[in-house]
């Protein structure tokens, strides 16, 4: 119980400043909802036990307390149904906007290391299962708790004896509802699991197609995701058959109720023990009592699941955040890019570059070539902060990089890497991407710098053109030439290109080539390259060996 309270208050941060509004919406709603079966079960009472003496009088008044409900129920329960909706609403909002948030915070090397398919899940399975607790399961779970109790006031008004048999049997009920939840809240942790795997199966085969039909692959994929698709089908049907065995459970003990009830109150009436007044205003209530402690059995195994559920959000949003700077050692008289005595590795004990030495010129187009293997994509992983190394120094610009924010260091640097990346929007939005406040014709001269301009124009609707996802709709060479375009359009003192001519015909490499052979004029460039003929314009060659040496 107290883990379900710590989740709770966990999941209630994403409606800070809002709780005012949230809690008296669930209470104003509740609290008029529950006078109906209240105002119901008096009416009954005050009628069947009426005195012909005071029947016009009676009825007058109760007529008036109708009247007086029926505005207060017109007046109130819009503006509270209001409160929580537009807070729970708010909430859905602000878990969707802080996971987006953090995706943003995490570093890089998270998403390399994680199927996109699985981090994916997490913004649309598992927000989903913790923005529900306070849309629907948290309200559903008090203003059930909340109305039994209001419920139980009159009722042992009207006669606590028959009251107390009724409650007995109903708590017999929530303790068999209670261990029952406690079951189903490891079988909910690993739905959300497999969940997220089958995710991850469903990208790959997005993404993958051509690939999966080329090989023969589609039968493959399809068991992947169904073995993910059987377990969490069977762990559901499990949840299933425990939930139909509660509501049979509830709906038996509800029979028993209302049998002992019928029984005990005809022979207390014979008696003299108490009216049919009472006894009919009780039956009313008991009734209402008796779906509120259904409703309660049904959505707090549902809350708590769903609680279990939030464990993998929390385990994201606590995931640690990118760095505003990296605290490197410092290095004298820093070069405009220098590498000093630098070790890295992915894993600290498999290192890539060990006391790795570079040095490029400002003004340089300074070509880095070696092995696959031999750390040349790390260099440039770390020129753009994407990682810290374990030991050593880096200058960009002529700065320590422990002297600039991450931010900072970025802004030195253009980026083409060997696969374009092209997001599904217009051309024009594309390249747009290295300049976000960028004016059209700005687009259009940078388009033009990287020969990119003529083949937009032969485009069905130029540079409003939608490539698609990663620019399906266009050739690697035309995507590549809007990638250059960004980097252009940027405007960043140093150029780094990675393997960006690999894939390329030699058409559009040699487009390419005369592109960074005219901007590389005001530029320091780095090309990371295999191919001889991409690096001959390179003013030095850095050789890598197998452990990132000269």
């Amino acid at each position: 119980m107290i883990r379900l309270f710590k989740d709770l208050k966990n999941t209630m941060v994403f409606l800070k400043g809002h709780y005012l509004e949230y809690y008296s919406g669930i209470i104003g709603m509740t609290l008029l909802y529950a006078s109906t079966a209240i105002l119901e079960s008096y009416l009954i009472k005050r009628l069947l036990n009426l005195n012909s003496k005071v029947n016009m009088e009676v009825i007058m008044y109760i007529t008036g307390a109708v009247l007086i409900y029926l505005i207060l129920i017109w007046k109130f329960l819009p503006k509270f149904t209001f409160m929580f909706n537009g807070t729970a609403k708010y909430g859905h909002g602000n878990v969707n906007k802080v996971i987006y948030g953090k995706f943003g915070k995490i570093p890089v090397g998270y998403y390399e290391k994680n199927h996109s398919g699985k981090i994916m899940s997490v913004l649309y399975n598992d927000s989903w299962v913790l923005s529900v607790i306070f849309m629907r399961h948290l309200r559903r779970t008090v203003a059930s708790l909340t109305t039994i109790i209001i419920y139980l006031v009159p009722m042992l008004l009207f006669d606590y004896r028959l009251t107390c048999i009724i409650f007995v049997l109903n708590i017999l009920t929530l303790w068999v509802n209670t261990s029952i939840a406690k079951k189903m809240r490891a079988r909910s942790k690993t739905i959300q699991n497999e969940l997220a795997n089958m995710n991850a199966t469903i990208s790959d085969i997005l993404s993958g197609m051509s690939v999966i039909r080329i090989y023969h692959q589609a039968k493959r994929m399809e068991e992947d995701f169904r073995k993910n698709n059987k377990v969490v089908s069977h762990l559901n049907k499990r949840n299933s058959k425990t939930t139909a065995f509660l509501t049979s459970y509830i709906f038996l003990v509800s029979m028993i109720q209302m049998t002992v009830f019928l029984v005990l109150g005809t022979i207390m009436v014979q008696y003299k023990l108490t009216t049919f007044g009472d006894i009919l205003g009780i039956m009313s209530l008991q009734t209402a009592l008796d779906l509120n402690f259904r409703e309660f059995a049904e959505y707090f195994p549902q809350l708590y699941n769903c609680l279990a559920g939030t464990e993998r959000v929390y385990e994201f949003l606590d995931l640690e955040e990118e760095k505003k700077a990296y605290p490197l050692d410092r290095m004298e008289e820093p070069g405009y890019i220098e590498f000093r005595n630098v070790t890295f590795g992915y894993e600290k004990e498999n290192p890539v570059l060990t006391d790795f030495n570079m040095k490029v010129n400002k003004g340089q187009t300074f070509a880095i070539v070696g092995e696959s293997g031999s750390g040349k994509s790390s260099v440039a992983k770390l020129l753009m902060g994407f990682y810290m190394p374990q030991s050593g120094s880096i200058s960009i610009a002529g700065k320590n990089i422990s002297d600039m924010t991450l931010e900072e260091m970025r802004g030195q640097v253009s980026y083409v890497p060997q696969e374009a990346m092209l997001f599904g929007v217009s051309i024009m939005d594309n390249i747009r991407y290295g300049k976000s406040d960028a004016t059209d014709d700005e687009v259009v001269e940078a388009a033009k710098s990287a020969n990119a301009h003529d083949f937009i124009l032969e485009q069905e609707n130029g540079y409003e053109t939608q490539v698609g996802e990663r620019g399906i709709r266009l050739s690697g060479g035309q995507c590549q030439r809007i990638a250059i375009a960004r980097a252009i359009l940027k405007n960043a003192p140093i150029l780094l290109l990675d393997e960006a001519t690999s894939a390329l015909d030699t058409e559009s490499e040699r487009l390419i080539k005369e592109t960074l052979r005219n901007y590389g004029k005001t530029r320091t460039t780095i090309i990371i390259a295999h191919r001889l003929s991409t690096i001959e314009d390179a003013d030095q060659v850095f050789q890598m060996g197998a452990i990132g040496s000269k």
